[in-house]
């Protein structure tokens, strides 16, 4: 017999039933068989093949999203499956408690404090022999806040720059709509003073543009016009 096969007894006379015992195949790639020759005392043989199937793999987890506190904290998902298994995906704001195993067992995802405004995630996988599964983690950034006064502004035909105060702690980028219309900080963080500069208007009607200010929170739309030129 083999190492995986075991036979109830190795020797009798008459009619017997003969119990096979074998071992658990824990390969998911290969089937497995062995041969057992019964042989009478005249040297008749009879031999009896055995075969055992692969092990049908099976791997899931417990839950597919981790939600986890911008101050950091610890949760757990759950790897169930019936072979050995691996998990790629690490990244230097969170820690696993183990990144291989075999069988069932519960993994803690431990989060270092995220002191930025800006969300972050990973994607975890699972990997078996020829399967995987995954879990995204993610942790929101920190609150911040942001006000822009005032929202509206009026220039003469020709005119000096205009200031947009900024305060918060939020980042913000800015854009224009129009080429006439610029200002002088296209991005920033929390509190600060853009100035706003129409070139001259040298047509005889007014012109309206607006200058945009996005942060995490929204947006704030700021309308510029601007009056005609005056004809001599």
């Amino acid at each position: 017999l083999t190492d995986w096969l075991t036979a109830s007894q190795q020797s009798g006379d008459n009619s017997q039933t003969i119990t096979l015992s074998a071992s658990r195949n824990s390969s998911v790639t290969t089937d497995r068989n062995a041969t057992i020759a019964f042989q009478t005392d005249d040297g008749l043989k009879r031999p009896v093949t055995v075969r055992q199937s692969r092990l049908v793999e099976s791997l899931s987890l417990s839950i597919s999203e981790l939600q986890l506190a911008t101050a950091g904290e610890q949760k757990t998902f759950v790897v169930q499956s019936n072979t050995a298994w691996t998990i790629m995906g690490s990244e230097p704001w969170f820690s696993l408690s183990s990144t291989a195993g075999e069988g069932n067992q519960e993994i803690a995802v431990t989060t270092l404090p995220n002191t930025v405004e800006d969300d972050r995630s990973a994607t975890l996988t699972v990997h078996g022999t020829d399967r995987s599964a995954t879990i995204t983690l993610r942790q929101t950034g920190i609150e911040v806040n942001l006000t822009a006064t005032p929202l509206s502004l009026s220039f003469d035909a020709k005119s000096q720059p205009k200031t947009v105060q900024l305060s918060g702690t939020a980042n913000w980028t800015i854009t224009s709509s129009a080429e006439w219309a610029t200002v002088d900080r296209l991005a920033g963080t929390g509190t600060g003073a853009i100035n706003v500069t129409c070139a001259d208007n040298m047509q005889t009607v007014s012109r309206s543009a607006t200058v945009t200010i996005t942060w995490k929170g929204g947006k704030f739309d700021c309308q510029l016009t601007q009056a005609a030129a005056t004809l001599p």
